[in-house]
C-alpha cells in the first residue's frame, strides 16, 4: 500500500493556513455523505454549537476530537482528510466502518479557534480542566 499515494489524495482542499473557524468546518460537515451521522451535542461557553460525527457501525467505540485548543488547527485538518478517506470504497475505509464506530468531535473549542487562543471564552486551558470539567466544553468530552 503507498501511504503517500493515499495521504495526499484524500487531502480536504478547503482547509488551509491556520485559521479554522466553526464557520469554515460547517460546510463541510454538511457535504459529507449518509454514512455519517451529524449531530450538535452542546454549546461552548459563548454558544458556539459542538458537533459530533459518527461514522460506523462497530461494537468497539473510538472517541475522537479536534482544537481542544482553539489555536491548534493541525489535526482538525487531518480529521477531514480522514473524513474524505472515510467516504471512499477503499477496502480498508469499509472495514473500519464494519469493525468501529467512531465517534468525532472536529472542534471542541470553537470560541478558542474563533478568538485564535489556546484558552476557551473563559481564558480557561480545557487540557488543564480534563479532570475537573468545569467547562462547558469539557462537559460535553466527558458527557
Amino acid at each position: 500500500m503507498d501511504y503517500l499515494q493515499l495521504a495526499t489524495q484524500y487531502i480536504e482542499p478547503k482547509l488551509k493556513g491556520k485559521y479554522i473557524y466553526l464557520d469554515t468546518i460547517l460546510p463541510l460537515l454538511n457535504s459529507l455523505n449518509s454514512d455519517f451521522e451529524i449531530t450538535q451535542i452542546g454549546k461552548s461557553a459563548q454558544g458556539r454549537a459542538i458537533h459530533q460525527v459518527k461514522i460506523g457501525t462497530g461494537t468497539t467505540k473510538i472517541l475522537m476530537w479536534s482544537q481542544m485548543h482553539g489555536n491548534e488547527s493541525t489535526t482538525t485538518k487531518g480529521l477531514f482528510d480522514f473524513f474524505n478517506f472515510m467516504q471512499s470504497d477503499n477496502e480498508i475505509a469499509n472495514r473500519i466502518k464494519s469493525d468501529y464506530t467512531l465517534l468525532c468531535i472536529p472542534m471542541l473549542n470553537p470560541d478558542g479557534a474563533f478568538l485564535y487562543t489556546r484558552e476557551n471564552a473563559n481564558q480557561v486551558d480545557l487540557n488543564r480542566d480534563a479532570f475537573n470539567a468545569t467547562q462547558p466544553e469539557m462537559q460535553i468530552l466527558h458527557s
